[in-house]
């Protein structure tokens, strides 16, 4: 289960480390998946056995000054990345990294580089790992390298690993990310705005306790990257099933799991239902529920953008400003004339997507100020 989860993660560009027993084949299914047959170049980073020099480059010096030759792995990602090929760097044995090279690997993993030499921005990571406790000169995570990663544990099926070792593994069967993956983005972020908008104080929540520090936990940071990671979920329609392993892995299995209780619990009605009411339109009776209806249906609209749903989109952020809910509604307006209004008056479909009159009216001066009219 974790398996796929780290998958999904790591495809949207978050680092997904999958820690679990020896033998358990962590490093092998990526292996086995990530192919050239699948559209990738695969590396594995011995990082145990690396030093911070080793991802600088080779120095020398020219007219004076000092340059630096890139590293093989460098020049060997843009050679695949120029094929049309998606790098893919495999941190093995991420724990037993020692801390000079966990401090190297801060720039790796956020600004995909070594040294001042630049990876291809497609360059995807992953890692994987033992326990600390077991792993060959074994190092906990530093907090600035837990809070830029996804904890994921891997759980070995004991039957799955009988026939395995019997008649062989078979290679994984994970999903791919369709093209508009990044179009639930939105949707994934109106979740984490509603729930810090309720829960301020988990917003960010650095670990006081020790114990902890080498885990997942609440920053901006790792909120907006399981944003991201959940768009991946919404777009392949997983997200109800593997949810909760994604905002524990992400934020903490405590913030994770009452994050998700929040989502569930919240009964929002779906656009298509917004849409319906159009200006009979009735908002939710909390701030945070009224956020994440209309910005989820905002966000429904341009994904599936029509005539229609714009029109009964404004229809519902009108109802909603009526009722005192102008802020909110407010909030939905730059995106919808952005990503939506903007676009389509430079078509031959212009006539058809019209910002109402009455609209305008009630959220020009709000409009102005931002800079949107």
């Amino acid at each position: 289960m974790s398996d796929l989860c780290a998958h999904v993660y790591g495809m949207t560009g978050g680092i997904a480390i999958v820690e679990g027993p020896p033998g358990a084949a962590k490093s092998a299914k990526q292996v086995a998946y990530y192919t050239e047959e699948r559209g990738y170049w695969q590396h594995t980073l011995p990082v145990t056995s690396l030093i911070p020099e080793d991802f600088m480059g080779l120095q020398f010096p020219v007219d004076g000054a000092v340059k630096t030759l890139a590293p093989d792995l460098v020049d060997n990602s843009w050679a695949a990345h120029n094929r049309g090929l998606i790098p893919v760097i495999l941190l093995d044995e991420f724990k037993s990294c020692s801390a000079m090279v966990f401090a190297v690997c801060l720039r790796l993993l956020q600004e995909r580089s070594m040294g001042p030499h630049k990876l291809p921005p497609t360059t995807l990571f992953f890692g994987t790992c033992n326990p600390a406790d077991i792993a060959a000169n074994g190092n906990e995570f530093p907090m600035p390298i837990a809070n830029r990663v996804g904890h994921f544990s891997c759980d070995v099926d004991l039957k799955a690993w009988q026939q395995g070792i019997m008649n062989g593994f078979p290679d994984p069967t994970w999903p791919m990310l369709p093209d508009n993956w990044k179009s639930f983005e939105r949707e994934a972020i109106v979740q984490v705005v509603a729930y810090t908008t309720a829960r301020p104080e988990q917003a960010n929540m650095p670990p006081t306790k020790t114990s902890e520090q080498s885990g997942p936990y609440p920053s901006f940071r790792s909120w907006t990257n399981l944003a991201t990671g959940n768009a991946g979920l919404l777009s392949l329609g997983l997200h109800e099933d593997y949810g909760h392993e994604m905002a524990q892995a992400v934020v903490g299995q405590a913030v994770g799991g009452e994050f998700m209780t929040y989502i569930t619990n919240l009964d929002l009605r779906s656009p298509q239902e917004c849409w319906d009411l159009g200006s009979k339109y009735k908002v939710p009776s909390t701030g945070d529920r009224q956020y994440a209806e209309l910005n989820s249906m905002t966000a429904a609209l341009v994904r599936d953008i029509t005539p229609k749903n714009f029109a009964d989109t404004w229809a519902v952020i009108e109802a909603a400003a009526k009722q005192g809910s102008s802020a909110e509604a407010a909030g939905c307006c730059p995106i919808v004339i952005k990503e939506v209004y903007s676009k389509k008056t430079r078509t031959s479909e212009e006539a058809d997507y019209k910002i109402p009159k009455s609209a305008l009216k009630t959220f020009a001066p709000i409009l102005r100020e931002s800079g949107i009219i």
